[in-house]
């Protein structure tokens, strides 16, 4: 099989991660995107709340998280899938009880395991209310980022 760029969702995360080492180790190029517990993050918008804090003396030494809302992985993969139908791009979930048997033999991935499946939602109110932000969707940032990736890269 012939070397491949490959784009991966969740690049960091403890199975991805694996997946990615095998990926490199065949010879493939790989890509990855990451995230910070499910947070869809817009590089404009974090951007812009950074100059909105400036004139907002109120907001200093509080923590203001700049995102939409969470978004699984799985969700990222199908925001790409129906964004780009001509290419292929998985959108398959490991099964739960396939993460607790790997775990068994990995202990990297038993890590995961009190977090698996759980959401970790967050609140951008702060952001809204003292900054008047306005947030792009986590779906256009997850469009926006794969955009960015295709015309600057080879994937």
């Amino acid at each position: 099989m012939s070397a491949k760029t490959i784009f991966v969702t969740g690049a960091t995360g403890f199975i991805a991660k694996h997946l990615v080492l095998q990926l490199l180790n065949a010879g493939h190029r790989v890509i990855g995107s990451v995230r910070s517990m499910g947070r869809a993050d817009e590089v404009r918008d974090v951007a812009a709340a950074y100059v909105r804090a400036l004139d907002h003396p109120e907001s200093i030494g509080k923590r203001i998280l700049m995102a939409d809302r969470f978004i699984w992985t799985y969700e990222m993969a199908e925001v790409l899938k129906a964004a780009y139908r001509d290419r292929k791009i998985v959108t398959r979930r490991a099964p739960t009880f396939v993460v607790r048997i790997l775990a068994v033999f990995d202990k990297s991935i038993a890590s995961i395991l009190p977090i698996l499946g759980k959401r970790t939602d967050v609140s951008n109110a702060r952001a809204k209310e003292l900054l008047g932000m306005k947030f792009t969707s986590a779906e256009d940032a997850v469009r926006a980022s794969a955009d960015w990736l295709i015309r600057n890269t080879d994937i």
